[in-house]
């Protein structure tokens, strides 16, 4: 697999492998389509680069993430609100929730990714609480308070003129690169710990790609211990640790989204270990029921809207569906030879459909016949590429499904009238260079607007744009 960026700069739209289709009819393009859709309806650029953003459930806050700060705005008519400062590293998941005391306030997750390992000691994910102006309800700290860089500046002044004087009698000994880089790191996390010193701060991994981390009403949220050897379950309101989901040795590492919290925050289901899809109360992690595998539970897990059912995969199986309160089997699809890695599950509201992504495929399967609908793929020759940069960020406006695919376009597809759109802005990218796990964080940043009905995006250049779905 070549670098992302490389392949994305000499990218050309080559078609449809597989389409998708109504009455064996593929569908119909929109004016304009399928090189481009026209203008957004609004967009918001930046210096820095929007890694990630998040919509308030009331749609009224609009949360943007540029790089390690944070930008809240009013989403009717995109005024600033406020600014948020307390994280050292790449901002890649914003997540909006109620408050769970406070109606007219919020809760506001971020999550940080580090670019370098000595400074990963940092607590890397932030709970804010706002009000329904976007300020913060413990008060707001200005940066002017604490400035880092004066303070740098005068320990490395300092620093330089002890190491240059005769009289130190280690100077021949002292890495002054070493030195100079562990008084900034310091100083960048008393500048954190200041900053953030009302609020909870955790330190870990979220386990979840787009879905959500936090319960629904507000007072749960999930993540991984720093090793990825335990799944604690974290009490926003009394700001403790709830219980532990469960600890493995480190080489039983915990996967990458392979746990859930049902929409109506009563339970979470999880693979408690290689076989087995555990569900547990969420108040106390009490055991609800076990359900086991012929084979290793997969990365991917979610929750009917309703709660009432439950979607997975294993390594062997690539759909099973039950049913939550006595784990009596709904569908399960046929067993395969071969490896299977099915990730984003994602249920319609109307819980009759449910779409996922597997080889660089989307596909899209009755949840009631358990029959194979749709399913959608570029023409593209770089199958390492599209199996790890497959479709994205899957979104669900109305009886259509959204979702970006290689070449980061927003792609729409309505399943009623056949009809198809694609938002293409450019592959252009700005100078700062992406990681490849950047890049698939930026193919997740899709959402959608029922209010407005809009797609909200942030693209390659950095930034953020609304589309109007037809």
């Amino acid at each position: 697999m070549g670098p992302p960026q490389d392949f994305l700069k000499q990218w050309t739209y080559q078609g449809v492998l597989h389409d998708f289709q109504l009455n064996n009819e593929p569908p119909s393009w929109a004016d304009g389509n399928p090189l481009s859709w026209g203008n957004e309806i609004s967009k918001l650029q930046f210096v820095e680069e929007a890694t990630a953003a998040a919509v308030s459930k009331d749609s009224r806050l609009l949360a943007i993430a540029l790089l390690s700060r944070i930008l809240i705005y009013a989403l009717s008519d995109l005024t600033l609100l406020n600014e948020l400062v307390g994280h050292h590293g790449y901002i890649s998941h914003l997540e909006f929730n109620v408050h769970p005391l406070h109606s007219d306030h919020y809760i506001l997750l971020s999550y940080a990714d580090y670019f370098r390992k000595e400074i990963s000691q940092f607590d890397n994910i932030i709970i804010w609480e706002i009000d329904s102006l976007g300020q913060r309800l413990c008060g707001e700290t200005s940066i002017a308070e604490f400035s880092v860089q004066n303070l740098t500046e005068k320990s490395l002044i300092s620093l330089q003129g002890e190491i240059n004087d005769e009289s130190f009698y280690a100077a021949d000994c002292i890495n002054e690169d070493n030195l100079y880089e562990n008084i900034y790191d310091n100083l960048i996390n008393a500048r954190s710990k200041y900053l953030t010193r009302d609020l909870i701060t955790l330190r870990g991994l979220i386990l979840t790609e787009s879905a959500t981390t936090i319960a629904d009403d507000g007072r749960l949220v999930l993540y991984s211990g720093e090793d990825r050897t335990k799944t604690i379950a974290f009490d926003i309101l009394y700001r403790r640790e709830r219980f532990i989901l469960t600890e493995r040795p480190k080489d039983g590492a915990i996967g990458f989204n392979n746990i859930a919290i049902s929409p109506d925050s009563h339970m979470i289901a999880y693979a408690r270990d290689k076989n087995t899809l555990a569900i547990v109360d969420s108040r106390s992690g009490t055991s609800l029921i076990d359900i086991e595998e012929d084979y290793d539970i997969g990365a991917s897990i979610a929750f009917s809207q309703d709660s009432q059912y439950i979607a997975y995969s294993s390594v062997r199986v690539v759909l099973i569906i039950r049913r939550v309160s006595d784990g009596s089997l709904i569908f399960k699809g046929p067993t395969s030879k071969s490896y299977l890695f099915v990730t984003g599950l994602h249920w319609n509201p109307s819980g009759t459909l449910i779409a996922f992504k597997m080889c660089g495929t989307l596909y899209i399967w009755d949840s009631c016949s358990g029959k194979l609908v749709q399913r959608w793929k570029l023409k593209i020759d770089d199958m390492m590429l599209l199996n790890y940069f497959g479709p994205s960020g899957i979104q669900w406006p109305g009886n259509k499904i959204a979702f970006k695919s290689i070449d980061w376009a927003v792609n729409v597809y309505d399943m009623v009238e056949n009809m198809a759109w694609r938002f293409y802005p450019g592959i252009e990218t700005s100078g700062y260079q992406l990681t490849d796990n950047q890049l698939k964080n930026l193919q997740n940043q899709l959402h959608y607007l029922p209010s407005r009905n809009q797609l909200l995006s942030i693209d390659l250049d950095g930034a953020l744009r609304f589309w109007q779905v037809e």
